[in-house]
């Protein structure tokens, strides 16, 4: 205050003051919330307070304290009567730590955390009496995050005469079917709640150890299906489902869910029981403590459930027999690709369904199954030759999962899917599925990789194989084995003397999976992730029998992708002499730097090779040619870039810079002829190529091809020549003076 005193005008502090307290006031709780028929109170370890920077309605809202760890911040008040009280909150907290509770009468009804934007909640009350809401913002024992704080805005209480008694059939909207109802409370239908049209069926008000349930009958095969939601204990009271006293599903939730539709098919004729129970266990109640369900319907129809085998599995190459206490049978209600799927059979306890075929030779079985049944009690199976080497468990109905194995020993194997049911219960359909059961053949590695010349073998945990779903020339790639964590997969070969290994690679993994390219036991390059085709280069300078290597390494028990790699068409060029690749036998080339020139067959201008530029990684590196050549002359080259950017070339004669260029992307495609006119008579003059790094290298296969070097010969296309250079001055000098005597 003495600083104002000290800088501003006495009279100036009457003025400022009040708008100084009246920008900062309080908001008054009743105002925030727009609420008046009851008082509100707030207290814990910090008050709740209204504020008018966060709101949904108006301008402002009520905001819980400002509280520590283990602390909490309470606001209450009182609703009477029959009717539905709404209001809109928001969060930002630690998610699943810290919360915002709405309790009524000190029971917990909904709870919010973590980051939620505004959204309206309603709560009904069917009695009338005098009830207290009460908001709880609370944290745990450590961290904090986002502003640490719930609101609350728009509180509304309207009252409402509900219908609590809306017979069962018209509630579910079905009246062809007749319902019974009862254990410890008998469901209602209400129109407090619903799906759709207006109302539902709900679960009677039981207490702690008790149930409430409602049952009616179908006839004949066909489809059942509702719409459900509940609003109680998560994972202790439950609303389940039953079909002829079988579980099918069992639904638990904490706070109120949103409505989902659930739909089963009864495959056999004749009268069937279906029945909705909702259960509390021994203590605790949270939400409205009961269960709903709405618009049951029943399709009857017509399924095939004698589609054969092979056909059921989209395989007519392959036999199948089953057998068990039940077998296995094609049908057409479920099924991953086509019209149809194999299925177990129905089962009791301790019992088995199996199905088998025999596939020939090393290659990859390759199938979809999905499984509804009890978890870690009844299980889907599948072998290898009497090998167990998958076990499926899963409570309630599951996705189609894709399984892969692949069989590295010739001769015939027998591949057997087996559900079993254990000693008590079941649970959803009780039964398993199996669809596109495919067995492809190894192709050779040599024949995969498009290089017969070569021969591979593999290492690691599993050996690579050839297959032809995935390749990028022909119809083949060879694809490293199926390994778990800290295991590895790896393909090798061996080459002879100088030269450059140019392959395309691909991986589907985990960024800590990577596939990696060895020479003689050395890392050149390394790929992980999901990256497509690529193509890889690597030039070999020393003579002698090199080892070449592709590893896939698993690091880590995640899975990502296909996991695995793919290598396709391996190629092994030896270096040709430059003299050859340049197309001049009467010349001597040299080459050093960081890299050094070579000549390839794989790319030409003229004839059958060209020389190309060693690989520079970095923009202080240089690989260069050179050559000599005796008196005056044309001097002339073709010459092109090769790279996914730039690339930068220098041309010397006699250590003078001719030609400097850094080329552009759009130029690595078209070869350019260059001609220098060396008119010095005296005996040698020294020519030098010298490619230099670039600062952004794609991949090392940045480089520049050079083709088909000539010396003493006219260029049709003379570049860096002109008129002027080609004429003497004398001459010149005449062709001046007879045009001035023209004119």
């Amino acid at each position: 205050m003495h600083y104002f005193k000290k800088f501003i005008p006495k009279y100036y502090l009457f003025v400022l003051l009040p708008l100084f307290f009246l920008c900062i006031r309080a908001v008054p709780l009743e105002e925030a919330l727009g609420y008046s028929l009851y008082p509100i109170t707030t207290g814990g370890n910090a008050s709740w307070f209204g504020q008018e920077e966060n709101y949904y309605f108006g301008s402002s809202s009520a905001q819980s304290g400002d509280i520590d760890h283990n602390g909490e911040s309470w606001m209450q008040t009182t609703v009477k009567g029959i009717g539905t009280v709404s209001f809109y909150w928001e969060i930002s907290s630690e998610n699943d730590y810290d919360f915002l509770t709405l309790y009524v009468d000190d029971q917990a009804i909904d709870e919010i955390s973590g980051y939620q934007a505004y959204e309206q909640f309603s709560h009904n009350f069917f009695e009338d009496e005098e009830r207290t809401l009460k908001w709880v913002y609370t944290k745990d024992k450590s961290v904090s995050y986002g502003e640490d704080c719930g609101w609350v805005d728009q509180l509304e209480f309207e009252e409402k005469v509900f219908d609590l008694d809306v017979p069962l059939g018209e509630a579910v909207d079905n009246s062809d079917l007749t319902f019974t109802t009862g254990g410890d409370a008998g469901w209602f239908g209400q129109d407090a709640d619903y799906y759709v049209g207006s109302s539902s069926a709900r679960s009677g008000s039981i207490d702690h150890n008790g149930e409430s349930w409602m049952q009616t009958t179908v006839t004949g095969k066909g489809t059942v299906s509702f719409y459900w939601k509940l609003s109680s204990e998560r994972e202790k009271d439950n609303l389940q489902f039953y079909i002829d006293s079988k579980l099918k599903e069992n639904y638990d939730s904490e706070t109120s869910s949103d409505w989902v539709q659930v739909s089963y098919d009864i495959l056999l004729g004749g009268e069937h029981t279906l029945k909705w129970k909702y259960t509390k266990d021994a203590e605790g109640s949270y939400g409205y403590d009961c269960g709903w369900v709405d618009q049951l319907e029943f399709e009857e129809k017509v399924y095939d459930l004698d589609v054969p085998l092979e056909e059921a599995v989209d395989n007519s190459d392959l036999t199948f027999t089953t057998g068990g206490d039940a077998g296995w049978f094609g049908q057409t209600l479920d099924s991953y690709s086509g019209s149809s799927s194999a299925r177990s059979g129905s089962l009791d306890d301790n019992e088995e369904s199996w199905m088998q075929t025999t596939v020939t030779g090393k290659g990859t079985v390759n199938f979809y199954w999905k499984l509804s049944s009890e978890r870690e009690k009844d299980n889907l199976q599948f072998y290898i030759d009497s090998e167990l080497k998958e076990n499926y468990d899963s409570e309630i109905e599951s996705d189609w999962v894709q399984v892969r194995y692949h069989i590295y020993e010739d001769g015939e194997h027998t591949l057997k899917w087996k559900y079993i049911k254990d000693a008590e219960g079941s649970y959803g359909e009780d039964c398993g599925w199996v669809d596109q059961i495919l067995f492809d053949a190894d192709i050779p590695l040599e024949e995969a990789l498009d290089n017969s010349d070569l021969t591979f073998t593999t290492v690691g945990n599993a050996g690579w194989f050839g297959q032809n779903h995935i390749s990028h020339f022909g119809s083949s790639a060879a694809r490293s084995g199926f390994i778990d964590q800290n295991e590895e997969s790896g393909i090798q070969t061996t080459v002879n003397g100088q030269g450059t290994v140019t392959f395309s690679w691909k991986i589907s993994s985990s960024y800590g999976d990577p596939l990696i390219f060895y020479i003689d036991g050395e890392e050149a390059y390394e790929i992980a992730g999901r990256i497509d085709w690529r193509e890889q280069s690597y030039h070999i300078t020393t003579e002698g029998e090199h080892t070449l290597e592709w590893v896939y390494t698993k690091n880590y028990d995640m899975s990502y992708g296909e996991d695995c790699g793919w290598v396709d068409q391996i190629f092994f060029d030896p270096d040709v002499p430059l003299e050859e690749a340049l197309d001049n036998p009467d010349l001597t080339f040299t080459t050093g730097g960081n890299a050094i020139w070579f000549g390839q067959k794989n790319i030409s201008h003229f004839g059958s090779s060209v020389a190309r530029s060693g690989p520079c990684c970095s923009e202080k590196h240089e690989s260069w040619m050179q050559t000599t050549v005796t008196g005056n002359g044309i001097f002339s080259f073709y010459w092109r870039s090769q790279s996914s950017n730039s690339v930068h070339l220098k041309f010397y004669i006699d250590e003078e810079i001719k030609f400097n260029i850094i080329s552009s992307y759009d130029q690595q495609n078209e070869w350019e002829q260059l001609s220098f006119d060396i008119k010095e008579d005296y005996d040698t003059h020294t020519l030098k190529w010298v490619y230099l790094g670039i600062s952004t290298p794609s991949w090392e296969t940045d480089c520049v091809l050079i083709d088909k070097v000539e010396f003493g010969v006219e260029s049709e296309d003379n570049y860096n020549t002109s008129l002027a250079n080609n004429i003497s001055p004398i001459t010149l000098t005449f062709l001046f003076f007879l045009f001035v005597f023209l004119l």
